[in-house]
């Protein structure tokens, strides 16, 4: 029995070890699974890391390139602004007594059209004059009548020769009344025809004037447009919305507009790599703080 006991212990001894065996086995292979898995995984962070100090590098060229790209728009805008401005005119200062006021003061597209319009109005005063001077030549009303029976009634004393004399001088007088009378209605004709010319060239003008005013209203928010970007402490293509410094996510670019005190700012997202626009707010530092935060509050429902 004692030898029977020996045999059992000595077989699950061996199921044992065998199984310890197996065991082992399994666990190296974890291990090497595991260490293949750890490598892979070093390998993509490597990989990871890498990637994203090339898409940093991307994104920071991108906010330098945006921002080139907005000096050159800026710089270009501003020179159509004073093409513009020569063209339509521009915001001049004058010392009115003891204060400056800001005058609007015209350019030279508004200086032609003035110019035109005298050169019209000088032509209308010219054909008016000329058709009065040909009106003043008309005999008056009637004169031809009277003169012939003047001329019948001295007819019973002259002789036959005066006679014919009169008869002669009645023709030429009647002759030369049709020709004063043909010249002022062909000068009439020519009135009405040159009268009706100029006045469908100042018809153009005035369109073209009320053209130069949209334009010159343009040109006012244009310049106000300007000024406030030249006031704005944003204004040097700074680069704002990063977690951290050297992450900025947005270069800002040029001003779209301002009002109260808040800015809109042409922007360029670097993440997502599109044109966005940027709204800037900033507080007074007169205001209470309630107010304050009011604006805040404010300013976080636009967010949100």
């Amino acid at each position: 029995q004692q030898q029977q006991l020996q045999q059992q212990q000595q077989e699950k001894i061996k199921l044992f070890e065998e199984k310890i065996l197996a065991l082992q086995q399994q666990v190296e292979e974890v291990t090497r699974e595991r260490e293949d898995a750890e490598r892979q995984a070093e390998a993509i962070a490597t990989k990871l890391h890498s990637d994203e100090k090339q898409v940093e590098i991307r994104r920071r060229r991108a906010r330098n390139a945006f921002a080139q790209l907005g000096k050159l728009e800026r710089a270009e805008a501003r020179r159509k602004l004073r093409d513009r401005s020569q063209r339509l005119g521009s915001v001049a200062v004058r010392r009115v007594g003891t204060q400056l006021n800001e005058v609007w003061e015209d350019g030279e597209a508004v200086a032609q059209l003035e110019e035109r319009m005298k050169k019209i109005a000088e032509q209308k005063k010219d054909a008016e004059e000329r058709r009065r001077a040909i009106k003043r030549k008309l005999p008056p009303p009637g004169a031809s009548a009277e003169t012939g029976s003047n001329n019948n009634n001295n007819n019973t004393k002259d002789t036959t020769a005066d006679r014919n004399s009169m008869n002669n001088n009645n023709n030429n007088n009647t002759k030369q009344i049709s020709d004063v009378h043909r010249e002022f209605a062909l000068s009439e004709e020519v009135h009405k025809t040159r009268v009706n010319q100029l006045r469908r060239e100042e018809e153009a003008i005035s369109r073209e004037r009320e053209v130069l005013e949209r334009e010159k209203l343009a040109l006012a928010r244009e310049i106000k447009r300007t000024r406030d970007e030249d006031d704005s402490r944003f204004n040097d293509f700074p680069m704002l919305g990063g977690q951290e410094p050297g992450c900025e996510r947005y270069v800002l670019t040029n001003l779209l507009g301002r009002g109260g005190f808040s800015e809109v700012y042409r922007a360029w997202d670097c993440h997502e790599m599109k044109e966005v626009a940027c709204k800037l707010h900033s507080l007074n530092p007169r205001w209470s703080e309630e107010r304050k935060r009011a604006y805040v509050r404010h300013a976080a429902r636009e967010c949100s």
